[in-house]
């Protein structure tokens, strides 16, 4: 008797019944039993990218899009975890739906084809300026995929290359349209961009802020802004 591979979950007990029947008609039978014992494999991954995946650090890549997650215990459904670690945090993070963004996410208690599915929507996002325009930096993706015994496989072949370009310039802290207009001591002098806490992020070390009043006739700035042109409103 050889029992099917990777059916039984834990101990299962199997029946057998031995029948003997002599030529005179005489039968006689009895019934035993075998418990078969589960022995438990470890998880594999099939299908990493081994090619350099190249991206700018404006754009977002699905490292893992071709990967599989396999584990033939209790036919095919043992629950698995998973790891991914970006192994440098200083150029990116991951990002996935109905968990977050961090360099070292964790997804739980899935099928292998649950946690497949997941891996594929996976993206790797690189941090804005974080390498100087026109150099490329290299970084590489950890995997780990343990089983519900703690048995486990890694794999730390894929590799992003980010080149770093030049970006538009961020304005950041700007209130949403629902908390405007945003109200400030109205003594002077008034600081309006200070008090909304707004900042101002790009790559570059020079760049042009043009502001516009909606009605030239409601007050002025002062200060670094030079007016374009006498009541225009547009200050850069």
């Amino acid at each position: 008797y050889t029992p099917v591979e990777n059916r039984v979950v834990d101990n299962q007990a199997v029946q057998f019944r031995f029948r003997v029947t002599d030529s005179l008609g005489g039968v006689g039978s009895t019934t035993n039993s075998l418990t078969i014992r589960s022995i438990n494999d470890p998880p594999d991954i099939a299908g990493i990218n081994l090619d350099l995946i190249r991206i700018t650090d404006d754009q977002v890549a699905l490292p893992f899009s071709t990967v599989q997650v396999l584990d033939v215990g209790e036919a095919g459904q043992q629950r698995v975890s998973v790891v991914v670690t970006v192994t440098d945090s200083t150029y990116g993070s991951f990002a996935l739906a109905g968990v977050g963004t961090n360099a070292t996410l964790t997804i739980s208690n899935l099928t292998p084809a649950q946690a497949t599915a997941r891996l594929h929507q996976l993206q790797f996002r690189p941090l804005a300026d974080r390498v100087a325009v026109g150099q490329t930096r290299t970084v590489a993706l950890a995997i780990r995929v343990i089983d519900r015994f703690g048995l486990e496989r890694s794999d730390n072949q894929t590799t992003v290359a980010i080149t770093g370009v030049n970006g538009a310039p961020r304005i950041q802290t700007v209130r949403d349209p629902l908390e405007q207009p945003f109200l400030v001591s109205p003594t002077p002098p008034v600081k309006p961009f200070r008090a909304m806490g707004v900042a101002i992020e790009d790559d570059d070390t020079n760049v042009t802020v043009t502001i516009s009043l909606d009605d030239p006739a409601k007050g002025i700035l002062v200060g670094a802004f030079i007016e374009e042109g006498e009541g225009s409103g547009i200050y850069k």
